[in-house]
């Protein structure tokens, strides 16, 4: 990601996905707004409905899910990321799980409404939403099968390659939590660089 302001960078990340027209950038741009977080700082809370959608620019947060009175941490963000309520934004159902910032963290953010509006009067981003979308639970799905199919050590290093940021700031709790190792087997595993 390039290092420029937030409103640049969001730009620069849609383009991963498909260059958005003059057009629809003169759009989005009075739409969105920048928000900074503190650490531990919560941007979505379970069971409650979410009203935007937000761009990571800086910073890294956590999602936490809560199977049966467990939580875990079911995964992280970095710059570059979109952060929206999951299983969805647009089914206008509360969230299932929270997130949260583990650093402080800056945001670009679109309202819900202002985002429906637009996409409902533009075919382009529309299909970028939906790229966007195929995206993040393609990643998801990916994880799911890593969880499954790997081994301890391979999952540890997929994650040290794509999101290396994660090992300075996030607890090794949350970071085995989120492979799915003991703790005792992420001392094993982490070598600090």
């Amino acid at each position: 990601m390039k290092d420029n302001t937030p409103i640049d960078s969001l730009i620069y990340r849609l383009s991963d996905f498909q260059l958005p027209s003059p057009g629809l950038l003169r759009a989005i741009r009075p739409l969105i707004t920048t928000e900074h977080f503190q650490n531990k700082q919560a941007i979505i809370t379970s069971g409650k409905r979410n009203n935007a959608v937000y761009f990571l620019f800086a910073g890294f947060a956590k999602e936490i899910a809560y199977d049966q009175d467990f939580e875990r941490v079911s995964w992280f963000f970095q710059p570059g990321d979109f952060i929206y309520p999951y299983p969805g934004l647009f089914a206008r159902i509360p969230a299932i799980r929270d997130v949260s910032f583990i650093s402080g963290a800056s945001v670009v953010a679109i309202n819900f409404r202002d985002l429906i509006a637009l996409r409902n009067n533009s075919a382009e981003l529309a299909k970028l939403i939906d790229l966007i979308r195929d995206h993040c639970e393609t990643e998801r799905a990916r994880h799911a099968s890593q969880m499954f199919t790997m081994l301890a050590k391979d999952r540890f290093d997929s994650l040290l390659t794509e999101k290396p940021g994660i090992f300075r700031v996030a607890k090794h709790k949350d970071i085995s939590s989120f492979l799915g190792i003991k703790t005792d087997s992420f001392s094993r595993l982490y070598k600090p660089r």
